[in-house]
């Protein structure tokens, strides 16, 4: 990786001598990262980027435009970025939209009940509400 730093710093691509864009370094540079970004969602955390490994996600809500990621270790992390882009990032692993302001990861759902005529689900020991409208799309996807 400091190889390709060094390499996109002087804007040569070393193994032939042919100068490259920025922008055809960052594709050749995705596909080479591709295989280890698979499953892990990076985010910004101060002036840092961590990754994420999407299985360790319990769920996200919304905060205006702010996003507040739950993790199985009991971290928060807050993310400058509407929930509506998580969605459609993560709907592929098994995430589903619960209600305007709640996304959270299929895999975690252990339990879907009613209770005083509202529907909830639990997450290990949280309870989230679901609204009417989505309970019928996540039975479906759960």
């Amino acid at each position: 990786m400091g190889c390709f730093a060094l390499i996109y710093q002087q804007g040569i691509f070393l193994s032939r001598g042919l100068k490259i864009s920025k922008k055809q370094f960052r594709a050749i540079f995705m596909q080479i990262n591709y295989s280890r970004q698979i499953g892990q969602k990076i985010v910004t955390h101060g002036k840092n980027k961590i990754f994420i490994d999407v299985q360790d996600i319990l769920y996200l809500q919304c905060e205006g435009n702010y996003t507040m990621i739950f993790l199985k270790d009991s971290n928060k992390i807050l993310e400058l970025k509407p929930l509506k882009e998580f969605q459609k990032e993560l709907s592929n692993f098994g995430f589903v939209r619960i209600n305007n302001n709640t996304l959270v990861n299929g895999k975690f759902i252990s339990k879907i009940f009613t209770e005083n005529s509202k529907n909830f689900i639990k997450i290990d020991e949280i309870t989230l509400k679901i609204s009417r409208r989505r309970l019928k799309i996540l039975k479906k996807q759960v």
